[in-house]
């Protein structure tokens, strides 16, 4: 995964700054006096060298020579040594400060890793779930509506299936539109829906999803039908 290798870069990055800070500071100071001693067997190596091509005259300065060949070779004895012990520190320290490091690059890691299975799982889930809980959530209290409505609905058929002539001014039991909720165009009684005019009838048709007609008692017909009244009852049966 290319965001734990950068997450883990990070956090070595981080860990190497905290956890290696000890091993930093050794590492400069051996630096500095690894330069100078550096510096300092150059000026000596440089002043051989001019030494070397001057004319030797008497046995003073034969005597000097070579007292500083035996202190350049002396020089360098301890110049390896020290660099050898340098190098022996520097060693121990990096792997004293590597394992503590390690250690914590683990943790770090384990952490890392565990958050982007969790995403990943997660990831997977939606895949095979692609419905949210909320979603489903909101869909079965939709489909609960859908259910209520009806039940109602057929309630209200079978009490307005028994109104006949004599209940004229009988309050009909309401059934729902489609969109589960009270017409507007609702009519208290069947004495109430003969006194629409066709304009109120055709509304109160098409309210409820049904073909409205330019015929008023048509109208009256396919409503009644779709409340669960016996619409002969009160009109005959007359073609569109």
């Amino acid at each position: 995964m290319a965001t734990t290798g950068n997450a883990v870069t990070r956090t070595v990055a981080a860990q190497n700054h905290g956890g290696g800070r000890k091993a930093v500071q050794v590492i400069k100071g051996m630096t500095q006096s690894a330069q100078n001693l550096h510096v300092a067997s150059s000026q000596l190596q440089s002043q051989s060298k001019i030494l070397s091509n001057l004319p030797v005259k008497s046995e003073d300065p034969l005597q000097e020579l070579q007292r500083l060949r035996q202190l350049l070779q002396q020089h360098d004895v301890e110049h390896t040594k020290k660099m050898q012990d340098m190098k022996r520190l520097l060693q121990e320290e990096i792997e004293t400060g590597s394992v503590e490091i390690l250690k914590e690059v683990r943790g770090e890691l384990r952490s890392i890793i565990e958050d982007e299975v969790k995403a990943e799982v997660d990831a997977q889930i939606r895949e095979h779930i692609p419905v949210p809980l909320s979603q489903q959530a909101e869909e079965t209290k939709e489909q609960l509506r859908i259910v209520n409505a009806s039940l109602q609905n057929s309630r209200s058929r079978i009490a307005n299936a028994g109104l006949g002539v004599s209940n004229l001014f009988d309050s009909l039991a309401v059934v729902l539109t489609p969109q589960g909720t009270r017409s507007k165009w609702w009519p208290a009684d069947l004495g109430s829906l003969f006194a629409y005019d066709l304009e109120s009838a055709r509304l109160l048709v098409k309210d409820f999803g049904l073909v409205d007609s330019d015929q008023l008692h048509v109208n009256f017909q396919r409503f009644l039908a779709h409340i669960g009244t016996d619409a002969e009852q009160f009109l005959p049966s007359v073609k569109d």
